[in-house]
């Protein structure tokens, strides 16, 4: 008897733990009815270039452009949502302006921002999406306008189609095979972008770090501006003829990738650092000068000059090399 009891005791544990689960998991069925993952879905009518802006603690919040003119919403855990309108587009037939909440919350600040969830939105080819998040992953695909602001989840935008803006703090950041103007600013995270056009001539390609490396590749932009205070820049790239390319860090290393056949102008700024370059620049198209602070300038043509390549570096040393 003793031997049973001390079976039994472990089987009713596993049996009470169990059931708290159960009460306590979200969207839990009702009795007699499946215990499994409870998805909830809405969907909205929406303008072709509708406004939509969501906000999510933790978790992951994927977008995906499709051909409808429509807004489907879909949550994980049983989180139950609601595609509200903005209340000055309240009367608009279809929603051009919609924010994802929690359905029926107590208070307008409660419906603000998801505290958790997998979440999937569809959306429009040429929406904008306004997405923040705490520690939640955001992965965006062939949207027209993306805005990105988080605390801590890494994000991914891929074929955008006019804009692109993230700004993380901790997360890393990539975007790619998109032709939109790009604006990325990271703290303690990485920058990853490859394949990246201008939507229009005068759109820019505007990297920032504190902390964090930076990886360009394949990038057509005409003016690209890139800052770092601590990591390293690598750009892998052919320049755009005509094109204003600056780079500057305070302690980082810079690293040029170029065509062999490049056409390009140096204008740089060393002050411990040295340049090394695999360019061999005539001796009457180098100008180099020294201040009183030990801060070099100097200045260099390489081929016809067509590019203009501006370096900054206060402690680290920069590298051109041949592709």
């Amino acid at each position: 008897m003793r031997y049973r009891t001390i079976l039994i005791i472990p089987v009713l544990a596993m049996s009470w733990a169990t059931a708290l689960v159960d009460v306590y998991r979200p969207g839990r069925a009702a009795a007699g009815e499946k215990t499994t993952r409870q998805q909830v879905e809405r969907t909205v009518s929406a303008d072709s270039a509708v406004v939509l802006t969501a906000c999510l603690g933790s978790g992951s919040l994927t977008v995906h452009a499709w051909d409808h003119n429509q807004v489907r919403a879909r949550a994980s855990d049983g989180l139950q949502i609601d595609l509200q309108r903005k209340t000055s587009d309240a009367n608009a037939e279809p929603a051009a302006q919609l924010a994802l909440v929690i359905k029926n919350a107590h208070s307008k600040d409660d419906g603000v921002c998801l505290p958790f969830g997998d979440i999937e939105l569809d959306v429009p080819r040429l929406a904008s999406v306004k997405l923040q998040t705490r520690e939640a992953s955001v992965t965006v695909s062939g949207v027209a306008k993306v805005n990105v602001v988080t605390q801590g989840g890494t994000v991914r935008v891929q074929s955008a189609t006019s804009e692109v803006s993230v700004r993380s703090i901790g997360g890393d950041i990539s975007v790619n095979d998109s032709t939109a103007m790009i604006r990325l600013h990271s703290i303690g995270g990485s920058i990853d972008v490859d394949g990246v056009r201008p939507h229009t001539t005068v759109d820019s390609l505007e990297a920032g770090t504190v902390g964090g490396d930076i990886m360009l590749r394949h990038v057509s932009h005409q003016n690209v501006r890139v800052n770092s205070v601590s990591g390293e820049v690598n750009f892998k790239s052919s320049l755009a003829p005509g094109g204003r390319f600056k780079f500057s860090s305070i302690s980082g290393r810079l690293n040029l990738f170029l065509p062999t056949d490049s056409s390009f102008r140096i204008s740089a700024t060393l002050g411990r650092g040295a340049l090394d370059t695999d360019f061999p620049f005539g001796s009457s198209s180098v100008d180099s000068r020294r201040n009183r602070s030990s801060i070099q300038h100097l200045e260099a043509v390489y081929g016809g000059g067509e590019a203009l390549i501006d370096l900054s570096s206060l402690n680290g040393s920069i590298h051109l090399r041949k592709q």
